[in-house]
């Protein structure tokens, strides 16, 4: 995975558990939402991208 995806990623899932966390949810809530908001993030690069970062 190069570092441009890596970082998008983590700023995806980063921003997420703030926001989870601003709105007052439990922390296995927060960080369910940070994994999905991550996984997102890794299924919107293309595929050939997809396959180096398994």
């Amino acid at each position: 995975m190069d570092a441009a995806t890596l970082e998008m990623v983590l700023t995806a899932h980063d921003e997420t558990v703030q926001d989870a966390q601003a709105g007052g949810h439990s922390n296995d809530v927060v960080q369910s939402e940070g994994m999905t908001a991550a996984r997102c993030a890794v299924e919107t690069v293309t595929p050939r991208a997809r396959l180096a970062a398994a």
